[in-house]
């Protein structure tokens, strides 16, 4: 297992990798593969070569900007990386929808956690947002936060939306 924030990774991703780091980590969570942080950076870099990551896109030399890091396309990341997981049309999943931070809507945090065959990445927030691997209800303890010891976010903050995704047998 891995964190985002060990001190091998590049700073860009010790800072916007944790949904990234969620999803890489399904390998281990759902097929046992053990995942390490210097194959998870050279994938985040190859990701980001083709387009499935957002780059610098205003070529200032950081990746600190509104879009920037940010996954453009679940699906096609999961293919490349050769995730057990796929991300369905969330509005055709049998739960309720709010809109984002940005209006897009989003499945809610639910009372009851969700069946197996889905891999629940919870967003949470408190002074930002974080992503991390849950079971749907935005309870703690999460099942995996990609920050080493538990990040603040998740220890201040809120569940405030869901990405669900179908693991794929």
């Amino acid at each position: 297992m891995f964190y985002q924030n060990d001190g091998g990774a590049p700073k860009d991703f010790q800072r916007y990798a944790c949904l990234f780091s969620v999803l890489y980590h399904s390998k281990e969570f759902i097929q046992g593969k053990t995942v390490y942080l210097d194959e998870a950076v050279l994938d985040w870099v190859g990701a980001r070569e083709r387009g499935l990551i957002s780059g610098d896109l205003n070529k200032d030399g950081d990746f600190d900007d509104v879009g920037e890091d940010e996954i453009l396309d679940y699906n096609g990341l999961c293919l490349f990386l050769h995730l057990p997981i796929c991300f369905p049309p969330q509005a055709k999943l049998p739960t309720s929808l709010k809109k984002d931070e940005h209006g897009i809507p989003r499945v809610a945090p639910s009372k009851d956690p969700w069946p197996q065959n889905y891999y629940i990445v919870e967003r949470w927030e408190w002074k930002y947002s974080h992503f991390v691997l849950g079971n749907g209800t935005g309870m703690k303890p999460v099942k995996y936060d990609p920050i080493r010891g538990g990040s603040y976010t998740v220890r201040n903050g809120k569940c405030a939306d869901l990405r669900v995704f179908e693991i794929r047998r």
